[in-house]
């Protein structure tokens, strides 16, 4: 538990609540205490390493993906005009090249 407590963001001894805890107990205090930590940013800056280290050869639908969740990323943050933009990118490119259903996907986050 004290691995645990430090990735958390604890220092210290774990507290003695978390000591007692257990299997089920314990994943469900650890996936509430998750719930409180903002990740957007470091996924964004995740994304953005991911595009940035793209290679020609790799799938254009791997770039638009990364694409369309750093938008999402974007949106989770209220950065709607990034997001805006990510997606309608997207969305062009999909339609250049009849991907209909990832289309209908990027449209469909662009409402």
């Amino acid at each position: 538990p004290a691995a645990l407590v430090a990735a958390i963001g604890g220092g210290g001894a774990p507290p003695p609540q978390l000591q007692r805890l257990a299997g089920e107990d314990l994943l469900a205090y650890l996936a509430q205490e998750e719930g409180r930590i903002d990740h957007s940013n470091r996924v964004v800056q995740l994304l953005k390493t991911c595009l940035a280290n793209l290679r020609p050869a790799h799938s254009a639908r791997r770039e638009q993906r990364y694409r369309c969740l750093l938008a999402e990323e974007h949106m989770r943050q209220g950065e709607v005009e990034e997001a805006e933009a990510l997606l309608r990118a997207a969305a062009a490119r999909y339609r250049r090249e009849g991907w209909e259903a990832l289309l209908g996907a990027a449209a469909g986050r662009l409402r």
